[in-house]
């Protein structure tokens, strides 16, 4: 109705706030198209590429990775290095980058952050580095990294990026068997996402903290939190999270010699699995249902 108007100003406040509204409420496609009609308006060049870096973290979200990546890149074209828009472009190409296992290429493009780039902005970005270096198995360097970034958790104002920063120290000592410590990290993340209302993050601690538990052999404690975890997900309707937690469940149940409850969960994980076509959770449900059968004798039925 503000475009029958004519007030362009409160139509572009219109959509612009119905796109995050839809984001909030997990409806990314709805988002997407209010993003795309907030662009026919008139937009200075920092809306136009707000609304750029808005719908590169709705396609991060879609694992659209690469579509991502080119609306970073057109951000980065448009701003001189040392702008805030350019720096945050270059934060989230980091971890599009590190997602897409180009690890190099995160190495390269945090290089691109100025001395004078915000502490947040620069903690986002350098933490991929972190992670970029732990994957490709330069632990020392992502060491380093991590300790860097700790030394600056304390100004750091964004809890998401603190959250980040406690998420890659957790990693490094897994990575290195120091389970306790790193379980300690991943509880301190789960703190700062509860109090915060951070809900990836939450996922992700919950699922992290599991995984030092069934690394410690403490496999009912793990099952726990994976509950936990699959509450979660299916809250905000992460469906991919929803199979992985049911699947990790009935691993537990199959270790802690619950051979029924595993199955009947494993067949729920493999129900969701195909009506929403994740191939490749599929083939691992499968792996653990024949599992489940052998252990139970019944070899026709894994076969």
């Amino acid at each position: 109705h503000y475009k029958l108007s004519g007030n362009t100003l409160k139509a572009k406040e219109y959509l612009l706030l119905s796109a995050v509204k839809s984001y909030n409420n997990f409806s990314y496609e709805s988002a997407l198209n209010f993003i795309a009609q907030y662009r026919k308006r008139k937009l200075s060049k920092e809306e136009k590429s707000e609304s750029y870096l808005f719908e590169a973290e709705i396609l991060k979200i879609l694992e659209k990775r690469d579509k991502a990546i080119e609306l970073c890149e057109k951000v980065k074209k448009s701003f001189d290095r040392g702008h805030k828009l350019f720096d945050k472009a270059v934060a989230l190409n980091a971890f599009l980058l590190f997602k897409s296992n180009l690890y190099d290429k995160v190495l390269k493009e945090v290089k691109l952050f100025s001395k004078n780039t915000d502490i947040n902005v620069f903690a986002q970005g350098y933490s991929f580095k972190g992670f970029a270096e732990l994957f490709s198995g330069k632990t020392g360097n992502s060491e380093k990294t991590a300790s860097k970034l700790y030394s600056l958790k304390n100004k750091v104002s964004d809890p998401k990026i603190k959250a980040i920063i406690l998420n890659l120290s957790g990693n490094i000592n897994l990575h290195k068997r120091n389970i306790t410590i790193a379980r300690a990290y991943f509880e301190d993340m789960l703190k700062i996402a509860i109090d915060n209302n951070l809900s990836d993050e939450r996922l992700k601690a919950l699922q992290n903290i599991s995984v030092c538990h069934a690394n410690a052999g403490e496999y009912k404690k793990a099952k726990e939190f994976l509950e936990k975890l699959y509450e979660e997900a299916v809250r905000i309707h992460n469906y991919d999270l929803i199979i992985v937690s049911i699947n990790n469940i009935a691993n537990m149940a199959y270790a802690t010699g619950e051979y029924k409850s595993a199955e009947r969960l494993a067949e729920k994980g493999l129900k969701i699995a195909q009506k929403y076509k994740k191939h490749i959770l599929i083939d691992d449900i499968l792996c653990c249902l024949a599992n489940i059968k052998l252990k139970q004798g019944t070899i026709e039925e894994a076969l």
